[in-house]
């Protein structure tokens, strides 16, 4: 025989690792990496958890910023869809927002912000919730035309809302939302001349309706005469009613009250008491008016 003695086979062995050697391992790779794996999805996850609370807080000042009790549509605040256009490393934050309906109204705009971990979590269940809030003692509607700013710093807002209770809080009331018109020139006893260039008429009726909370409000309603030609056998007379009740004692003329058919600011002041949360305004022509259209230059309600 040879002096080296031919070796018995060993059918678990070959030219590189043994089984038991490759089976060792697995065994070491799995005790020694397994765990990095599981820190490293966890701290993905604090990272993006940190990361949406961090954008939470910016989404939260944007979304304050963006409040505006002065925007005639309030589903300008309310996303039917959740959001999920904010994303940073490659982290997509989901979001919804939504105006609270049920409790806003025209003095008092309650907006929540709801964030969430993924696009597919339900609405129901966020990963955070947030309420922006806005309170104003006074709303104003430039009647007729467009957003105004007075020198006073006031914000008139424009005449294009039609009220509907639901996610426009103030407006004109359909079917008695009347015409548009506009009368251009130097308007006297004012300094808001863009108010009173502007207004909203009718033949029969003009109505509006704001939501507020019940209490008593302040109610000043501002005119000037809209025809140039205007005389006493063709001025308009009208009748003016809050909450379905008329306030002028008899019927209330701009020509009478200003005197003849220049462009001369007046503004009737009335104070009245809400129980049912929404606050009624009716500019009617009177029976009698030999004028053809009433009027409304602006809408100015004050909390009390």
């Amino acid at each position: 025989m040879s002096n080296f003695a031919r070796k018995k086979h060993n059918p678990f062995s070959h030219e590189g690792f043994t089984l038991i050697e490759i089976l060792m391992i697995i065994v070491l790779f799995t005790v020694t990496l397994a765990p990095l794996l599981i820190s490293y999805s966890q701290t993905t996850q604090l990272t993006k958890n940190t990361y949406v609370h961090a954008t939470r807080a910016d989404l939260v000042q944007s979304l304050a910023a963006q409040m505006d009790l002065n925007r005639a549509d309030y589903a300008l605040f309310n996303d039917s869809t959740m959001q999920t256009s904010v994303s940073e490393s490659g982290e997509v934050i989901p979001y919804y927002r939504a105006i609270d309906f049920t409790n806003s109204t025209v003095f008092d705009k309650i907006l929540h912000l709801y964030i969430y971990r993924d696009a597919g979590d339900a609405l129901s269940n966020p990963l955070s919730r947030s309420t922006v809030r806005q309170s104003v003692d006074a709303f104003r509607i430039n009647c007729g035309g467009d957003n105004y700013v007075d020198q006073r710093g006031r914000f008139w807002i424009a005449d294009t809302a039609e009220y509907n209770g639901t996610t426009v809080l103030h407006g004109f009331v359909s079917g008695f939302t009347g015409s548009t018109a506009t009368r251009a020139g130097n308007v006297l006893n004012t300094t808001m001349d863009p108010l009173y260039e502007s207004y909203r008429q009718s033949a029969t009726s003009i109505r509006y309706n704001f939501k507020v909370t019940n209490g008593q409000y302040r109610v000043n309603l501002y005119f000037a005469e809209m025809s140039p030609t205007v005389t006493l056998s063709n001025h308009a007379i009208i009748n003016i009613l809050l909450e379905g009740q008329q306030r002028n004692g008899s019927g209330y003329s701009v020509f009478t009250e200003t005197g003849d058919s220049t462009l001369r600011a007046n503004i009737q002041s009335y104070q009245t008491d809400v129980a049912d949360n929404l606050l009624n305004l009716e500019i009617e022509r009177d029976a009698s008016s030999p004028g053809s259209n009433g009027y409304i230059n602006g809408i100015e309600i004050i909390m009390l």
